[in-house]
C-alpha cells in the first residue's frame, strides 16, 4: 500500500485473503496463490462486488445508477490537490439509499460484501461506499460515475447556491440566474427528480419563476 488512502483498502483485501486462508492443524496461512486469484489490492474489490452484484435480479441491478449517484459527490479541490480522483464518497440516510424492496436489497448486498458500510440504528441509519477506491477499483461503479459527471457538478452547484440562499435570508438576487446555470439546475430537476431534496428542487422552481 503506498499512500494512506489505501489502507482501507488494505484491510478489505486482508479479510479476502483470511477467508481464503490455507487451514493448518494449528491455524491457517495466507498464500500468495491466493492474492493472485484475488487480483491483488484492485482485483480485490472488483471480484467482491461483481459477484454480489452478479446474484442479484436485473430489477435490484437497474437500482445501482442511482444509489451511486446518490453515494457520490465531486471531490473538494484540496482532496484533488493530494492526487485523489475527481470524485469522492459521502454518507446518505439509509432511507434515501433503500427506498424500495428492488433497492434495498442492492444495498444489502453490499453491505454484506463490503462493499457499502451502513451505520445508525432507525431513522438515523446511513449508509456510504467502503472506501473512495471502490470508485476506482469496481470498474462498473467507475463507468456509471463517469457517466454520471456532469449531475454530481450541477446538482453540487445548485446545493451550495441554496446554502447561500437560505443563509443571506432567501434573498432574490441569490436564486439562480438565467441562462445555462437555470437550464442546468432545470434539467437535473426534470430528469433525477425523485432523488433531489424538496428543498432543492423548490429552491430550482422558484428560480425559474
Amino acid at each position: 500500500a503506498e499512500r494512506a488512502d489505501l489502507l482501507p483498502l488494505l484491510q478489505f483485501t486482508l479479510n479476502q485473503l483470511f477467508e481464503a486462508r490455507e487451514r493448518r492443524d494449528h491455524g491457517g496461512q495466507l498464500t500468495f496463490a491466493a492474492y493472485r486469484a484475488l487480483g491483488g489490492l484492485e482485483g480485490a474489490v472488483e471480484k467482491e462486488a461483481e459477484a454480489a452484484f452478479a446474484r442479484l435480479g436485473a430489477t435490484e441491478q437497474a437500482r445501482l445508477p442511482r444509489l451511486l449517484r446518490e453515494l457520490v459527490a465531486p471531490a473538494a479541490d484540496n482532496t484533488r490537490a493530494a492526487g485523489r480522483g475527481a470524485f469522492d464518497i459521502r454518507p446518505v440516510p439509509l432511507a434515501d439509499a433503500a427506498y424500495d424492496e428492488a433497492s434495498a436489497r442492492l444495498v444489502q448486498a453490499l453491505v454484506d460484501a463490503r462493499i457499502l458500510l451502513s451505520a445508525g440504528e432507525g431513522g438515523q441509519a446511513t449508509v456510504r461506499l467502503a472506501h473512495a477506491r471502490v470508485l476506482d477499483s469496481w470498474q462498473r461503479a467507475s463507468r456509471i460515475v463517469a457517466d454520471n459527471a456532469d449531475f454530481y457538478r450541477i446538482r453540487a452547484e445548485v446545493e451550495e447556491q441554496r446554502r447561500r440562499w437560505d443563509a443571506a435570508g432567501r434573498r432574490r438576487d441569490l436564486l439562480i440566474g438565467r441562462g445555462r446555470p437555470l437550464a442546468e439546475a432545470e434539467s437535473i430537476v426534470r430528469n433525477f427528480s425523485g432523488e433531489l431534496p424538496t428543498a432543492t428542487r423548490e429552491f430550482v422552481r422558484r428560480s425559474g419563476r
